[in-house]
């Protein structure tokens, strides 16, 4: 009986302990809402892997079965694996007969990739043929989406972070905007405090605090400088890549042949 007891006094004291550590987890919106992020990212990459498996064994219903929910509700996140779903989904149904859903699939990866292609030496050529045909019945829709990709004006390079919004790097945008605020921030604080008690014949009462301040002053203008410089030069690096990529792809699809009468 006493071992009983003892038992039972232990089992209290670890739920006793462990209990404010649950609740921290579990109480936490923060931790429950990355938690379910991460649920959710691992949910949305599993059904790759799954039918690359099955897609390499012949099992193309079991593709079309693994990725149909990731296709249709454009869950899958990373631009890579999308376009690696939606070739291997697309190829699956054409193959099963699906072909609007082929057809559905192949425009939503030439959206993404627009000069992509099919392997003839690993796809069947009526499949091949199939894609080729979505992209010339499609050519014009296709290159009105890479017109809106275009970034319009050159100028906005000129405003960092301004051009790195327009070229669409939204990481880079926030990183040189928060630069750029927290440097000017500094740059008038340091400066309006040392001129506040500057004296009429422009001696500080505190001489090292106002040596500080000049530094810091100088030092946070040069840096936002740089900033700015690095901002301009990388909007109109980014900038003559991304046209330069849009050009190549409007030329592939204005090369693509014009739709034929051919039927999957």
């Amino acid at each position: 009986m006493p071992t009983e007891a003892t038992e039972t006094e232990t089992e209290t004291e670890t739920e006793t302990e462990t209990a404010p550590l649950r609740g921290a987890f579990t109480g936490t919106p923060a931790v429950a809402a990355l938690l379910c992020l991460l649920t959710a990212g691992l949910a949305s990459a599993a059904p790759l892997p799954e039918a690359l498996g099955r897609f390499e064994s012949g099992d193309n219903e079991g593709v079309v079965a693994s990725l149909r929910d990731s296709v249709d509700g454009d869950t899958i996140a990373d631009p890579v694996d999308r376009a690696q779903a939606l070739r291997l989904y697309g190829i699956a149904c054409a193959l099963t007969g699906r072909n609007l859903a082929a057809e559905a699939a192949f425009l939503h990866w030439l959206s993404l990739e627009p000069r992509a292609h099919l392997d003839p030496n690993l796809v069947r050529p009526d499949v091949v043929a199939f894609f080729e045909q979505v992209r010339a019945r499609h050519r014009d829709e296709l290159l009105r989406e890479v017109e809106k990709r275009r970034p319009r004006s050159a100028a906005l390079n000129l405003l960092p972070p301004a051009g790195q919004f327009q070229n669409g790097q939204r990481t880079k945008f926030a990183l040189l905007l928060s630069a750029e605020i927290g440097l000017l921030a500094l740059n008038i604080a340091t400066g309006a405090s040392l001129y506040a008690t500057v004296r009429p014949d422009g001696t500080f009462p505190d001489a090292r605090r106002a040596e500080i301040l000049q530094g810091v002053n100088w030092a946070s203008f040069g840096t936002l400088l740089a900033v700015v410089v690095y901002g301009v030069i990388d909007g109109f690096v980014v900038l003559r890549r991304i046209r330069g990529k849009l050009a190549e792809d409007a030329a592939s699809l204005r090369a693509s042949a014009p739709p034929s009468t051919f039927t999957f």
